[in-house]
């Protein structure tokens, strides 16, 4: 079974949650000195962007390689990574016909 996000040895995943339709990722400089940090998200998603702890200013990140993302950081700093997952769809199903249906909300429930 493959994680749904990877780091570089120098950050960890301190926090993951959904807010706003974005995934956000916090991470957590451990080491006491900046350096470059390297995401990668296992998911289906559109874009990524780097922020700061309130989720504003963002940044767009540029995608290295398939869901692989590099970028720098301060010493004693916490980046934050939002990224878009894909939009719900309309599903064709005679129970459900012209809901959305999103698998990352509600857990997996019917809009």
């Amino acid at each position: 079974m493959q994680s749904l996000l990877a780091t570089s040895g120098n950050v960890i995943v301190e926090a993951m949650r959904r807010v706003e339709g974005d995934i956000e990722v916090r991470l957590v400089e451990w080491a006491g000195r900046g350096g470059q940090a390297e995401v990668t998200l296992h998911i289906p998603h559109l874009d990524a962007r780097l922020t700061n702890l309130m989720g504003e200013k963002a940044q767009a990140l540029p995608a290295a390689g398939p869901g692989v993302y590099r970028f720098p950081y301060a010493r004693s700093r916490s980046p934050l990574c939002a990224f878009a997952p894909p939009r719900p769809r309309r599903v064709a199903s005679p129970s459900a016909s012209g809901r959305l249906w999103s698998p990352a909300s509600n857990g997996n429930r019917w809009k």
